[in-house]
């Protein structure tokens, strides 16, 4: 449920260009699961996009935070990708904020074909395609895209049909090989 595989990414999303019906199973407006309510700097503009998008339509909280399902029903571990997928956007938010750190969040909605409304540090946007996303800056302007894709079959088509990755490919900075490298690098300069 949790993780962060940029291969499962692309192949995901070359799989959904080779087969124009998989947008049809979209029975949902927008979807939030959060468990983490207060924890990390970015929470609180995390709630407020939840709250605010959800005065122009009902999003489906199915976290243990602001949870606003039927009798509580959260999301299921079991599936949680195709259930995301049945949602046109989902809200996923960082936690925190710092250039180059972003978590297993964004690769949800891209894995399910849904759009993303994404907050985190904007530096984050060097390797992820911002024409597949809703970037987060104000809750004005992102009601404000949300309403315009949301109305427009074209825009919103032409927005989840877009690649993730800037350039249709992995990002070499985001590919395992290269963080195993980095990492590798770190622990030999722990050892000395």
């Amino acid at each position: 449920m949790y993780e962060y595989d940029p291969a499962k990414i692309l192949s995901s999303w070359q799989k959904r260009q080779a087969n124009n019906s998989w947008f049809k199973d979209k029975r949902g407006f927008a979807c939030f699961v959060v468990s983490n309510g207060v924890v990390g700097d970015a929470c609180k503009v995390r709630d407020s996009i939840f709250h605010g998008l959800s005065t122009y339509r009902w999003v489906n909280s199915a976290g243990f935070h602001l949870n606003n399902m039927n009798n509580g029903i959260r999301a299921p571990r079991e599936g949680f990708i195709d259930w995301i997928g049945s949602y046109k956007f989902m809200i996923c938010s960082e936690n925190s904020l710092a250039p180059g750190y972003f978590t297993e969040k964004l690769s949800q909605p891209y894995r399910a074909g849904t759009i993303p409304i994404y907050y985190s540090d904007s530096n984050n946007l060097k390797w992820w395609n911002p024409e597949s996303m809703i970037f987060h800056t104000s809750v004005e302007d992102t009601i404000r895209r949300v309403r315009e894709i949301d109305s427009d079959p074209a825009k919103y088509m032409e927005m989840v049909s877009a690649c993730p990755f800037r350039g249709e490919q992995i990002p070499e900075l985001l590919k395992w090989s290269r963080i195993y490298k980095e990492l590798d690098t770190i622990v030999e300069q722990l050892r000395y």
